[in-house]
């Protein structure tokens, strides 16, 4: 979590649009509530206040669904490294599947809710269409 939150730091240093500003320091504020849920003790998640919830996945997707409509369909791969801050985006996607992966693990050992299990497979897709949006040069 903390990797993938400074990771997306140095994202939000380099993108100058604000609304992708404001989402990508908003998944940070969610890496942080994740990070305390994974290190929660299992009888403690229950009770835990601050929690990744279906509308946390809910949220990324509508965010997802917006930039789709913006976006061409994809024709062919997209190899990374078009400007400079789709390339840090594209790098915090990559640090975004590792944890994912690292989630997963964690989530088939029942350790981890569904919400965040999903929070972590969505969120991947959001930085792809983040970074496809600054390719193409889009605004939110």
């Amino acid at each position: 979590m903390d990797e993938l939150s400074s990771a997306l730091g140095v994202v939000k240093s380099f993108v100058s649009d604000e609304k992708i500003r404001e989402i990508v320091e908003k998944v940070q504020h969610h890496l942080l509530t994740a990070g305390a849920e994974i290190a929660a003790p299992p009888e403690v998640l229950p009770k835990l206040k601050q929690r990744i919830i279906d509308e946390d996945v809910a949220w990324l997707e509508k965010i997802c669904d917006s930039i789709s409509e913006k976006m061409e369909p994809i024709r062919e791969f997209i190899l990374p490294g078009k400007t400079k801050e789709s390339a840090l985006m594209d790098l915090a996607r990559s640090v975004a599947r590792r944890a994912e992966r690292s989630v997963l693990k964690l989530y088939m050992k029942d350790l981890v809710s569904d919400s965040l299990y999903k929070y972590f497979n969505r969120l991947s897709s959001l930085l792809y269409a983040l970074a496809r949006l600054i390719d193409q040069g889009k605004a939110l």
